[in-house]
Order: C-alpha cells, then sequence, then structure tokens
C-alpha cells in the first residue's frame, strides 16, 4: 500500500500532515513553543480505513483526551498492534517512522510534535539510545496519569507562551520523555485480549447497540448480559477479558466521555451534566471526573473547549 501525506520526509513536522490534508481530521488546533521545536496539535479525527503514513522528523505524543472506543490497528515497524483506543490511551511513534493505522470513530486526540534537535538538547539521541529492543514497548498503548496531566497542562500553557511558560514545558517535555521512553509508565490491566474466553464481536455489538439506545448509560449488568445471552458471572468475567476492564468500569468511562463531550460543546452546567448521565451529585461527578482524568471538569472545560 502506497504511504499517504508527504513527498520527503527530511526537514517535515506534524502539522505538514495538516498542511497537505492527508491527516484524516474534522477539526484541528495547533499551538508552539515560541522556538518551534515542540508543537501541540489537537485533533478531531475523523476514521481511517488503514493506511500508512510517511515518517517526518518529529518524535510524537499522541494521548487520546476523548474516545470513542473503537478497534485500532497500528504498525510502527514492530508489526501490528490490535487494541481498543480508551481515555488517556498513549501512543508513541518515533522520528523517522513510517506508520499505519487503521480506526474507527471521532476520537479527540492531543498529538505533541517533538523536533529532533529539541531531542538532542534534552541528551536523547534517539538512533543510538533506543535499538528496537529497547523500544519495543512503545509498540502497544501505553497509560500514565502524570504524562497525561502534564500533556493538559503544556496545551494551556502554550497557548500564551511566555518565559515562565516555556521553562515549564522543558520540564514537562523532559519528564513526559523519561517516563515514556524508559518504560516507567504507570502498571495497568492487561490489553484486551480478542481470543480465548472474550465476548466474539456479535456479541459486542449487541452490547453497544443497547448502550446506543440508552444515552443516560443507567444499566444494569443483568441487562448487558441479558443482550448477549449469557449469564451476568459468564458475561462479565468474557467482557473483562475482551475488554481489559469489568462492565462497570466500562460504563463509567463512557459517562465520563459524554461529560467531555458535553462540556467541550455546551454550555450546560455541571450540576446538569452530572444527575443528566446518572451521578447523585454535582460533586460524586466532579470527584469521578478528576479520578479518572486527572483535573476537575470546570479544567477540562476551560482547556479543551471548542
Amino acid at each position: 500500500m502506497t504511504a499517504i501525506g508527504l513527498p520527503d520526509a527530511s526537514g517535515t513536522r506534524f502539522t505538514d500532515y495538516l498542511e497537505t490534508h492527508s491527516l484524516p481530521s474534522d477539526q484541528a488546533d495547533t499551538r508552539a513553543a515560541r522556538d518551534g521545536s515542540v508543537l501541540a496539535t489537537l485533533v478531531t479525527h475523523s476514521p481511517v480505513e488503514g493506511g500508512w503514513f510517511r515518517p517526518i522528523d518529529d518524535l510524537v505524543i499522541s494521548i487520546v483526551m476523548q474516545s470513542c472506543h473503537s478497534d485500532v490497528v497500528r504498525d510502527i515497524g514492530w508489526g501490528r498492534s490490535s487494541f481498543v483506543e480508551a481515555p488517556g490511551c498513549i501512543l508513541v511513534t518515533p522520528p523517522g517512522c513510517k506508520s499505519y493505522w487503521t480506526f474507527g470513530g471521532n476520537p479527540l486526540v492531543l498529538h505533541f510534535s517533538i523536533a529532533r534537535e529539541r531531542l538532542e538538547a534534552l541528551g536523547l539521541d534517539w538512533d543510538s539510545s533506543l535499538s528496537d529492543a529497547g523500544a519495543g514497548h512503545l509498540n502497544a498503548p501505553l497509560y500514565d496519569r502524570l504524562v497525561s496531566e502534564l500533556a493538559s497542562r503544556i496545551w494551556s500553557v502554550l497557548e500564551q507562551p511566555a518565559p515562565l511558560g516555556e521553562r515549564f514545558v522543558d520540564h514537562a517535555v523532559a519528564t513526559m520523555l523519561t517516563v515514556l521512553l524508559g518504560g516507567h509508565v504507570e502498571d495497568r490491566p492487561a490489553s484486551p485480549s480478542r481470543g480465548g474466553s472474550g465476548l466474539p464481536a456479535w456479541r459486542m455489538k449487541k452490547v453497544r447497540s443497547l448502550v446506543a439506545e440508552r444515552p443516560g448509560l443507567d444499566l444494569s449488568i443483568e441487562e448487558l448480559a441479558s443482550s448477549t445471552g449469557l449469564s451476568a458471572d459468564h458475561f462479565v468475567k468474557a467482557f473483562s477479558t475482551t475488554m481489559g476492564q469489568t462492565p462497570h468500569q466500562w460504563l463509567s468511562s463512557l459517562r465520563i466521555e459524554e461529560a467531555k463531550k458535553l462540556l467541550r460543546q455546551t454550555d450546560q452546567p455541571l450540576t446538569e451534566i452530572a444527575l443528566d448521565l446518572g451521578f447523585s451529585s454535582s460533586a460524586h461527578f466532579s470527584s469521578r471526573f478528576k479520578q479518572l482524568v486527572g483535573m476537575p471538569p470546570s479544567a477540562w472545560r476551560a482547556t479543551f473547549r471548542s
């Protein structure tokens, strides 16, 4: 398959994908450090039906800020990796690396592209310090709350770059790289499995259809299990094997994703959002949101408002 986008990787940055209209996106906003060596691009993606993207000179760190829980297939040179994208999912694409992508939905993704000269200034020689063996963990999605929080803060700081803010960006980028490239990420549940005793695709489709019919997400485990024709115990085990989280955790994350959408696209008060999504109170909603996202809903709205 022919790579799309850029005729020559030499000297190219992540934003060149936008300028050549090769990056599938519905909306994109870019902010930059004053010297241009760090670019932050908030992208509402459109689906990709499988395609290779030409390499660029930047190292790219991509954090899913708002998830569609869609199936993803990705290849950055260590073989194809299949997973379900989830909130906080972090993907690292090395500089000079051709990449393959397939995904559905319209996830909101914050991409940080870091120029080679900035990597060198931080003492990182990509070619010599990370061999295939040393960087193999980058093939799978990573999760780390500190990295996600730093990413959100960098995005806010870059809205109006200032000397103190630039200093923060320097330290934050260095910390992100240390955590991600050193493999020192948080422990997370095992990646979803596609085989064994998990839910087959047709049963998972029934679960998604039921959820789509109930926007309030006030569903019980028994109702979800019934839609698949399984007992509650069997359903919980099979679902957890497939998705890497329990049905309760999955529904909770879906509620938070719907909250993010409302926070970005409407002026609806937090109390109304909380009650509409089945939370007992605004305080309960805010506490759960901060636990999963790393910042209060009011701060998230201010940072990522459309």
